[in-house]
């Protein structure tokens, strides 16, 4: 059974840097899985800062928006920092061509069973999600947030 760590936080608060930092003080091999598009020049610059400070000597890097759990299955690696949950589980909503909003549950609890089988230290990196305010209101896009916030809370 794969030991978890969360690390949850603000925005910008500098989880990956301090799960990076935890990370690096524990033996053994490396695997960041990096789960946020590249959707603007902004987050294009901030994930290049954070490539540059893990060095490819003691890190593999992962680029996967959808299927983290093949990664796990095939891992080989000791430690593993997920980077990040709430990004995977926003891209489980939005971006996932045929997945129907009835099937991201057991999707979600498919992956976790996979990575609970992980047998190395795995840290889960997310934003703080329920902290704030939430609407009432009845559009769309605030349905679509709750969704959104219920189901990473879920993961």
């Amino acid at each position: 059974m794969a030991k978890m760590v969360l690390i949850t936080g603000s925005v910008r608060s500098g989880k990956s840097t301090y799960a990076k930092k935890i990370c690096e003080g524990l033996p053994g091999k490396k695997l960041f899985v990096a789960t946020s598009p590249v959707l603007d020049d902004e987050l294009k610059l901030r994930v290049e800062k954070l490539q540059a400070q893990r060095d490819p000597e003691y890190w593999q890097t992962v680029e996967e928006q959808l299927s983290i759990a093949d990664i796990f299955n095939a891992s080989n690696h000791d430690v593993i920092l997920l980077d990040c949950l709430h990004k995977w589980v926003d891209n489980l909503i939005y971006k996932s061509p045929g997945i129907r909003e009835e099937d991201i549950v057991p999707y979600i609890q498919k992956t976790l069973t996979i990575l609970d089988r992980f047998k190395g230290i795995v840290l889960i990196e997310t934003a703080e999600l329920g902290m704030g305010t939430m609407s009432n209101d009845n559009r769309e896009e605030t349905r679509r947030e709750k969704k959104w916030r219920e189901f990473t809370g879920i993961a």
